[in-house]
């Protein structure tokens, strides 16, 4: 029998042998079975294999089954057995398990009503029920307006007065919240804290990727970066993606730099190689503005001149896996800080190696003329810092320089700068400021993370500060220790699931 005809029999036949096997227990041909229907679950069988995994409560698979049709909603929602064979509970399922869609919520809303106007009578009933869970912040009114079965929402809606009001009072007008998150449909994840590399006293340098969990109010496992143990790389998040390019390792004692770069797909758990840089890099900035990613100075390799009056730049194409060259940056510098809004790119301060140099220099790069524009200077030399932004605003927090003595000075302000007026102020001075540490948005508080306080090697920082840029007021996180230093971090939306498998 030919590989192609033992598939086929088996997929006729294994429904039969897995109620048997499951009616007198024979639990390793209960495994293989639920292996073989998880290899071969379609958009053609997943709603009768639902119902099988319902009527065998087969857990596992259920699961399975239940990813398999979310992640691809948009296509399984058009079968006819959608329509037909899916009932209300098994529905109920599919939207209270808020695993990861593959269309928008609007999208998801429309099969719902598509499924209930095939048997208006029986199942007009779980209207309510099942229309509560659907995420309704994620709803643009233009798009309701525009969905092919708005007229039967309508009718449907007007059932429910109470809820009809509570529903389009929820709905927005322009900018659902999954607009920052680069996903079609944020269904399924939660956007949390993210600290990546670094060293830390116990483990050393460290490729490794963690996340907060306000949950269990402790740091989970996320990911690995599937390269040597680095540090110094650039690192960006771009479609709700990680970006980690660059950075430099040690052989034999001796810092090498290297110009690889890798993605991470939190959906998919995954990593994937991307084409290495035109120029190896470390302690540069990586930044992602309209689809692309930005590679800004940095220290270069031993080969290259670090007396350059100016800083190589690149630019990366995901859709070609291509880096090309875009005009450089006036004055070659690392440690600097980058930040992209409004179509631009801005990056500020750093130093330069060769004459040990700290820069207050801030520039706007247009990526359309392909040029350099240099706007009014930061109010302190600073390197190793970070630029953010917040509600229209480009804030700049952390960093360092040296005074005529070569004292390192920490900077503890936090300045803004105005775009109007092309100048900068301080807000408020930072208590005990760190070195090393990391600095990211995640809704409306700032999260300080890691370093040395003070500057002092010795005085490592355990616990996370907040600073809420609403109120400027500034807390510490007891319950949030994390030693770490050298280290990335940013804001990433991660499957819930992952928060219950750690």
């Amino acid at each position: 029998m030919t590989q192609q005809k033992l598939i086929l029999f088996f997929t006729d036949n294994v429904e039969d042998v897995l109620l048997s096997a499951n009616h007198v227990q024979m639990l390793p041909v209960l495994q293989a079975c639920t292996d073989f229907l998880k290899q071969h679950l379609s958009i053609d069988n997943c709603i009768d294999m639902l119902r099988l995994t319902d009527l065998l409560c087969i857990r596992k698979l259920k699961s399975d089954v239940l990813k398999f049709i979310c992640s691809n909603w948009s296509k399984v929602s058009l079968t006819r057995e959608f329509c037909t064979k899916l009932t209300p509970k098994q529905f109920l399922n599919l939207l209270d398990s808020n695993l990861p869609m593959n269309c928008s919520e609007t999208e998801v809303l429309s099969s719902l009503i598509s499924w209930i106007m095939y048997d208006k009578y029986s199942r007009q009933q779980h209207f309510l029920p099942l229309v509560k869970l659907i995420q309704i912040e994620n709803i643009l009114r233009s798009n309701l307006s525009t969905m092919p079965n708005k007229v039967e929402f309508d009718q449907l809606l007007a059932n429910h007065p109470v809820f009809q009001e509570d529903f389009y009072s929820f709905c927005h007008d322009s900018q659902p919240r999954l607009s920052d998150s680069g996903l079609v449909n944020n269904r399924g994840f939660t956007k949390m804290l993210v600290c990546v590399g670094g060293f830390s006293p116990n483990g050393g340098m460290t490729n490794e990727l963690q996340f907060f969990s306000p949950e269990s109010q402790s740091w989970k496992a996320l990911t690995t970066i599937p390269h040597i143990k680095q540090c110094n790389f650039g690192l960006t998040v771009l479609n709700n993606e990680v970006f980690v390019v660059g950075g430099c390792f040690n052989d034999q004692i001796q810092e090498v730099v290297h110009q690889y770069g890798f993605r991470y797909n939190p959906k998919e758990d995954s990593w994937k190689s991307i084409a290495a840089m035109n120029l190896e890099r470390c302690r540069f900035y990586l930044g992602a503005l309209g689809g692309k990613l930005y590679a800004v100075g940095g220290d270069p390799s031993a080969s290259l001149d670090i007396s350059l009056s100016a800083s190589p730049c690149e630019c990366f194409h995901p859709e070609d896996n291509k880096w090309t060259a875009i005009s450089p940056l006036p004055g070659n510098r690392s440690q600097h800080a980058g930040v992209m809004f409004e179509n631009a790119m801005y990056i500020s301060g750093g130093l330069q190696d060769a004459d040990e140099e700290f820069f207050t220099s801030f520039f706007r790069y247009d990526p359309e003329s392909d040029s350099w524009t240099e706007l009014a200077p930061m109010l302190s030399a600073r390197a190793d810092h970070t630029m953010f932004v917040y509600k229209g605003h480009i804030y700049v927090v952390g960093g360092w320089h040296e005074n005529p003595n070569q004292q390192r000075v920490m900077v503890a302000d936090l300045d803004r700068y105005n775009h109007a007026t092309d100048s900068w102020e301080t807000l408020i001075a930072l208590p005990e400021p760190r070195l090393y540490a990391t600095y990211t948005i995640l809704d409306q508080n700032l999260h300080i993370m890691g370093g040395w306080i003070n500057g002092h090697y010795q005085r490592k920082a355990q616990l996370v500060q907040t600073v809420d840029m609403e109120t400027l007021a500034i807390t510490t996180q007891t319950v949030s220790k994390v030693e770490v230093w050298e280290h990335s971090s940013c804001s990433l939306y991660i499957p819930s699931c992952k928060m219950i498998e750690n």
